[in-house]
């Protein structure tokens, strides 16, 4: 509480008695009395050490009444000890964090009653009388079409993301086909599932987007940013769903088929298994609203599930009939593609694998000396692969009309997650885990990169003869069979590797060692252990891939960016990633430049960096 000191008198009032201000911080949720000095200023959390912002008065205080620590600096407000601030009497709902009166023992977002954590005897009561879907269905069809509206650069982006992993799958799966050795197939393999995953993974990645500002009652979103391995890794978790969840309904429908077939009633038994199929994926929505909360665990439960859809059957139904509906041109296209087009490509396909065959059988036969010098068998031209022509533009106008239908659909999730959330038992609070948190105040001091993108093309254009050393070693290699091919990909792994080192180069420069030490094979290894924040005692476990790649996790955090896309990015794909983390002005939060080195102050710091 502030002393006032009256002008006329040197002798300071007796302090006065003011309310707490009572405020809860956003990270964790605990309630804080605040003193009245507080109010416009901020103060940490005893709980998890965050900054909370307190109002500010409606009239503020004149400025001779507050005390001179408190006119100079902030800093009391933000080193005191609030351990006793918090306020004790306050409830939160333990499940949905929802704010509850201090003699409130059912909480009315969830309905759950803290002190037996089943539902409370209101809650009972309004599930007896049933589930109100009006709102939802009043608004399915117009809420989306506004939402797009709004949004229009969404779709757009959407269109093009589909249509990019579409034209990506599709070059892989001709790469696929093109090789008849089992290591390169099997990485063109790979190549294909991964982009075709991002096909499904963006709509989850932009529906969680959509979600969490819709949450916040916010129906206009400025962008969203594609993370391809967000994408890929969400795109793998809907299969893994689709698998778990549909599998016992395969498995009768197989049954159904097998017993249909067998009495002569093949065409019966594929009806009845379309329909079971259809009815087991019917809590769709109701998953996808449960494994968009931090506890996902209902979503993989049939049990659970199934009576979670039974009781809200009206909205789920005519969820399915809205985007059934709008995706009806979509399922159109890829249909009249897969009936027109699909045996003939299917037979194309069949062929080349054939004679895939046939290469493969000759080249393993020439890896031993019986088969050293038998002929090669005569290559077969390809098939005329301008039949796919057709069904991959009808794809192509599927994936541009995906734009649309893609972003409604979602937001029609995002309608019916929004409104029926009090009935689908969700837990929108994860459990909280207690840990020391590191210092977030840089503490080591480098000088600035003041052009680093010219400094990354110069390493690169040094480093030039990586390319040709890369071709002349494959040819070298590989040069029994198809040099010309071999040179070009160890030109590519060259080059790769000649991005890769020019990026580390920079950002080791940015951390502030020399750029060379980034080519030194273990003081470099040394260098990105301290770049993580790990001990340098741990090196010799940087054998293991499983340890290399936590430490490349840490590393892109400590940059400021996505631990774990960027983390995957910096061990998968280096050649793309390091330059990104080195070609630009941002540090390392643990490293700030001094004003004396930069007093231009354009070295730009990462978000959590050292503040002036």
């Amino acid at each position: 509480n502030c002393v006032r000191i009256p002008p006329s008198s040197s002798k300071p009032e007796l302090p006065t008695l003011t309310m707490p201000i009572k405020v809860r911080c956003p990270s964790c949720k605990k309630v804080l009395n605040a003193p009245d000095a507080a109010r416009g200023k901020a103060v940490r959390c005893p709980g998890c050490q965050g900054v909370v912002k307190i109002p500010a008065a409606a009239a503020a205080p004149a400025e001779e009444s507050l005390p001179k620590s408190a006119q100079e600096s902030t800093e009391f407000l933000l080193s005191m000890k609030a351990r006793d601030a918090i306020d004790r009497n306050a409830n939160v709902c333990p499940k949905c964090g929802s704010d509850m009166e201090e003699d409130q023992t059912e909480c009315t977002v969830c309905g759950i009653d803290i002190t037996t954590g089943e539902l409370g005897k209101t809650a009972l009561k309004a599930r007896k009388k049933g589930v109100d879907s009006s709102e939802f269905m009043k608004n399915a069809w117009s809420d989306p079409m506004r939402f797009v509206g709004k949004n229009k650069g969404l779709m757009f982006r959407t269109m093009f993301y589909s249509l990019m992993s579409l034209t990506f799958t599709a070059l892989f799966y001709l790469w696929y086909l093109w090789c008849y050795r089992i290591p390169p197939k099997m990485a063109a393999a790979a190549f294909t599932f991964l982009t075709s995953m991002t096909l499904i993974g963006w709509p989850w990645q932009l529906y969680l987007k959509v979600l969490a500002a819709a949450f916040e009652k916010k129906d206009k979103i400025k962008r969203i940013h594609y993370d391809f391995f967000s994408s890929v890794a969400l795109g793998i978790k809907f299969l893994a769903w689709t698998v778990a969840f549909g599998l016992p309904g395969v498995i009768l429908s197989l049954v159904m088929l097998w017993v249909f077939s067998a009495s002569g009633q093949g065409a019966v038994g594929s009806v009845l298994a379309v329909l079971v199929m259809a009815i087991f994926y019917l809590p769709f929505p109701a998953a996808m609203a449960h494994m968009a909360m931090p506890v996902q665990t209902p979503a993989w439960l049939i049990p659970k599930m199934f009576p979670l859809m039974f009781r809200l059957l009206k909205p789920t139904l005519y969820w399915w009939v809205v985007v059934v509906t709008v995706n009806l041109p979509l399922i159109a296209g890829v249909g009249a593609a897969a009936a027109l087009y699909g045996p003939k490509l299917n037979e194309i396909v069949t062929e080349i694998e054939d004679q895939n065959h046939v290469l493969r059988e000759h080249f393993n036969l020439s890896l031993t000396k019986e088969g050293k010098g038998a002929p090669k068998p005569e290559e077969k031209p390809w098939p005329d692969l301008m039949v796919m022509l057709i069904p991959l533009g009808i794809l192509a106008g599927c994936a541009l009309y995906w734009g649309f239908s893609g972003v409604f659909s979602v937001r029609a999730l995002v309608l019916y997650v929004n409104t029926m959330k009090k009935n689908m038992d969700l837990t929108t609070e994860a459990p909280e885990f207690k840990f020391q948190e590191r210092s977030k105040t840089p503490t080591r001091k480098v000088r600035p990169v003041t052009t680093p993108v010219l400094n990354g093309w110069l390493v690169f254009l040094a480093l030039s003869w990586y390319p040709v050393l890369g071709a002349l070693g494959m040819a070298k290699i590989w040069a029994m069979e198809e040099p010309l091919i071999w040179m070009i990909v160890g030109g590519l792994l060259g080059m790769s590797t000649q991005f890769a080192l020019a990026g580390k180069w920079v950002a080791y420069q940015k951390f502030g060692v020399p750029g060379w030490t980034s080519m030194i094979p273990i003081y470099n290894a040394f260098v990105l252990m301290q770049m993580a924040g790990w001990e340098t005692k741990y090196f010799p476990m940087m054998v293991f891939p499983w340890i290399r790649r936590a430490v490349m996790y840490d590393v892109a955090e400590r940059w400021g960016r996505d631990r774990m896309s960027f983390g995957i990015g910096l061990t998968a794909f280096p050649f793309a990633y390091w330059p990104m983390l080195g070609w630009n002005r941002q540090l390392h939060t643990n490293c700030y430049v001094p004003r004396e080195w930069d007093p231009t102050g354009q070295s730009k710091a990462a978000p959590s960096s050292h503040g002036e």
